[in-house]
């Protein structure tokens, strides 16, 4: 077990809720000072747009269905083409449906235009299939409707390949210096975390500084620069 110490705070403090906590590890990302707004600009971006659109499902029409769905992905393209990427979107239809009587709905796949005759009865069999696995129980005699359809417009976010480019630990030093932990001012090595390379170990007390975070490395503690350039700490006694 490990606890990930993220935001600008997590790092300073981890090792210590980690012993607070009798947790022997404790895994400290590239970035975590700023792991919110990098999870932001690495995620695919993404539109939903739904419309209401209250019909049984037996007597939904190909033409009407076909027109609804023309409309929600002109809307799509038209969200794409403002961020630059009206070619390489990918569109998902879903419809929310329920039993006819029912006050709560499930989404469900939508196969994708041009509509056919098989269309609604797809998506039917999909939600029966969802209401089987959300409440164990369906309704063979009761009809179903769609109460709203809706398309999601995907541009898949470009793969990261995280690299650790530092030389190594005699590079990262910048020095010793007196800091206060657990009640008394021991002497620590100061390091810079983006000169670390792979496989660097650091002994407690120590302090590893970065841009947007400092981790702090509490006596019996030590840090290794592992894959992707976290880092991992582990209480000596269960290295």
């Amino acid at each position: 077990m490990a606890l990930v110490a993220l935001g600008g705070a997590g790092p300073m403090h981890g090792c210590a809720l980690a012993e607070e906590l009798d947790v022997p590890r404790l895994l400290v990302p590239p970035y975590p000072g700023v792991t919110a707004a990098l999870g932001l600009l690495l995620s695919d971006i993404r539109y939903d747009i739904g419309q209401s659109w209250v019909r049984e499902t037996g007597r939904v029409g190909e033409a009407a269905l076909e027109e609804q769905l023309a409309a929600l992905t002109a809307r799509a393209r038209e969200l794409l083409a403002q961020t630059g990427h009206e070619e390489d979107g990918q569109l998902e239809f879903s419809a929310d449906m329920r039993y006819l009587g029912q006050a709560y709905n499930l989404t469900v796949p939508l196969p994708p235009p041009p509509v056919t005759a098989g269309s609604t009865a797809e998506a039917e069999r999909s939600f029966v299939e969802a209401h089987r696995k959300a409440y164990d129980y369906v309704l063979p005699d009761t009809p179903t409707e769609i109460v709203a359809l809706r398309v999601r417009a995907v541009v898949p976010a470009e793969p990261v390949v995280w690299e650790v480019a530092g030389a190594g630990r005699d590079d990262a030093f910048l020095g010793r210096r007196k800091v206060h932990m657990n009640g008394e001012w021991l002497e620590c090595d100061v390091l810079d975390r983006a000169r670390l390379g792979t496989g660097d170990l650091v002994h407690g007390p120590a302090i590893i500084d970065q841009e947007d975070t400092t981790t702090v490395v509490l006596p019996g503690w030590q840090a290794e620069t592992v894959a992707a350039g976290s880092l991992l700490l582990t209480r000596r006694d269960h290295a």
